[in-house]
C-alpha cells in the first residue's frame, strides 16, 4: 500500500483506519448502546476502570485517548448511575481520585464484554488465519512505530 504525498485523505491509512475504528465500535455500541444507555465513550471508560480493577481520571485519558474534562464528566455520570464508585479517603481532589466498578457496574462490563468478543469473533472468521495473523502483525508493528516515533519526537527514516 504505496501512497503519495498527494493522494486524497479518504485513501490515507490514518483515515481509513479512524473511520474503520469508528464504524466497528459503533457497530458493537447499536448492540449494547440502546440497551444500557451508554455511549462509545462511556463504555470505554467502563471497561478501563474494571479491567483496571480502579481508575482515575489519568487512566482513562492514558488508555482511551480522551481529553480530561470529558473523562471527568464521563466518570461522574457512571458513578451518579452507579455503574462505578469512588472508594473513601483515597484521593481529596474528586477530579482524580479512582474509581472502581459496583456490583452493577461489573455486571455490565462483563455483558458488553462478551457482546464484544463475540462481534470481534465474527468479524474475525470473515478473514483466512493467515489475514488474522496479517491484521495482527500489522497492528502490532504501526503501534511500536508510532510509538517509537511520539518517544523520540522525531519522524522515522521512512518519511513518517
Amino acid at each position: 500500500m504505496t501512497q503519495s504525498s498527494g493522494s486524497p485523505l479518504i485513501e490515507r491509512l490514518t483515515f481509513r483506519l479512524n473511520v474503520l475504528a469508528w464504524d466497528m465500535s459503533h457497530a458493537i455500541w447499536r448492540q449494547y448502546g440502546p440497551r444500557h444507555g451508554l455511549s462509545v465513550a462511556e463504555w470505554r471508560a467502563l471497561a478501563v476502570v474494571a479491567e483496571l480493577g480502579q481508575a482515575g481520571t489519568r487512566e482513562i485519558c492514558a488508555v482511551t485517548r480522551l481529553h480530561k474534562a470529558r473523562a471527568s464528566r464521563i466518570l461522574a455520570r457512571l458513578t451518579q448511575r452507579g455503574l462505578l464508585e469512588r472508594p473513601a479517603g483515597l484521593a481529596t481532589d474528586r477530579r482524580t481520585a479512582p474509581h472502581r466498578p459496583s456490583a452493577e457496574g461489573r455486571r455490565v462490563h462483563a455483558e458488553i464484554s462478551e457482546v464484544s468478543r463475540r462481534w470481534e469473533l465474527a468479524l474475525l472468521h470473515r478473514l483466512t488465519p493467515l489475514e488474522q495473523l496479517g491484521v495482527e502483525q500489522a497492528l502490532g508493528a504501526l503501534q511500536a512505530a508510532v510509538a517509537a516515533e511520539a518517544v523520540s519526537g522525531k519522524a522515522t527514516d521512512d518519511g513518517m
